[in-house]
């Protein structure tokens, strides 16, 4: 695990911060790999850090300074999630000193984005939880204490590695490099394969950069949040890969918004099921490719329906491995007006799968549409456990 710290100044002014983050980044040097970075850093300096570490989790230590705003931003734009502790100063008390002058405009300007948009907030008094669920900018809160006189300070480091754990791996629930996602679908091609002859294809295509420790545990994070971990520990069996830390189960992570709403069966899809009722292979198929609309495009989601990676599977797998009527099909999925979103399909599981042109009924499309199908994809949650 990397940590980089971020505290604009370590001035008396900002003196309880300046202590909290020097004692707190030598608690954990000893079990983490910890940076700290200071002073008002242009963008070009920042990312030049930002690069040179690459960390796991970026914790920014302050409020009401602009410069946490912007490495707020220039982290997150880069996929880095981040943390904030603000130390008492969004307290109702400490903002009445100055309200008008002082902080009204730094909120319009800067704060309040900056609070809202971080991924949790780091409360470090049982008072400063109240007050910050009072003010209701933010609600993930943690709180973790190192000036209560109750507070045993040797579980503080515990304490911070099992909080920046939680923030990294709800941070993955959607997110692989792009190394990751080159293992992930050539392993989950390979708990697809029909014969030893497509295996050893496949094996001889990965590629032959080892994994570390933390990038299996993203892809299982992965696997299991787009319901396809029984695939993803089958497929790195048949290719005789060892995972370490194997696991099926969904690591302790912030809750997570589902913002899709029902879906109830249409009439026009009782009647194109009938019209179809002798070419259920294909109607079943084109069924598959609207269910994949109406979650990604409209965001519709029925009880029964499962995730879209699932989806793109079942599509892959009919396509690839069974005989299907290509102009029938081809019929179903205008009837449906769905034949373009079903080109844009084909080319995501040729990218991903190696879908070949001749398995395909119609020609996949390649354009902005379908990088954003491709982005929907991966940032969708159906369920937050």
């Amino acid at each position: 695990m990397i940590v980089l710290h971020y505290i604009p100044s370590l001035s008396k002014e900002n003196k309880h911060a300046a202590k909290f983050v020097q004692i707190l980044h030598a608690a954990l040097s000893k079990t983490v790999d910890t940076h700290m970075c200071t002073g008002e850093l242009s963008r070009r300096e920042f990312l030049k850090i930002l690069t040179k570490i690459n960390p796991d989790v970026v914790h920014l230590h302050g409020c009401w300074n602009i410069y946490l705003s912007n490495v707020r931003r220039w982290s997150a734009r880069r996929g880095y999630p981040v943390i904030l502790s603000p130390y008492g100063m969004l307290s109702t008390k400490h903002m009445e000193q100055d309200f008008w002058k002082t902080f009204l405009p730094r909120i319009i300007l800067y704060q309040y984005d900056l609070t809202r948009k971080v991924m949790l907030l780091h409360a470090s008094s049982a008072e400063e939880v109240k007050e910050l669920k009072h003010l209701g900018w933010k609600k993930r809160i943690a709180y973790i204490s190192m000036h209560d006189g109750n507070t045993d300070l040797s579980q503080v480091p515990l304490q911070f590695r099992q909080l920046y754990q939680k923030a990294i791996d709800t941070h993955t629930r959607n997110r692989l490099n792009n190394l990751e996602t080159k293992w992930f679908w050539h392993i989950i091609k390979s708990s697809l394969a029909k014969s030893i002859a497509d295996n050893t294809f496949i094996h001889d295509d990965i590629p032959h950069v080892s994994l570390p420790s933390y990038s299996w545990r993203a892809m299982q994070i992965y696997a299991i949040d787009h319901g396809v971990i029984d695939l993803f520990h089958k497929g790195a069996e048949t290719l005789q890969l060892s995972i370490p830390d194997k696991t099926t189960t969904p690591p302790s992570r912030f809750s997570v918004k589902n913002n899709l709403k029902p879906y109830s069966e249409q009439k026009q899809d009782k009647a194109l099921s009938l019209q179809y009722v002798n070419h259920n292979r294909e109607y079943t198929l084109a069924q598959q490719f609207n269910i994949l609309k109406h979650i990604l495009c409209n965001g519709r989601l029925h009880p029964e329906w499962e995730s879209p990676t699932r989806y793109l599977i079942y599509i892959y797998q009919t396509l690839q491995y069974t005989d299907i009527d290509e102009g029938v099909l081809v019929n179903i999925l205008n009837d449906m007006k769905i034949t373009e979103f079903s080109s844009r399909i084909l080319q995501i599981i040729s990218e991903y799968l190696g879908l070949t042109i001749g398995f395909m009924p119609i020609p996949p499309l390649n354009d902005s549409g379908t990088n954003k199908i491709k982005e929907k994809i991966n940032n969708l949650t159906i369920s937050t456990p």
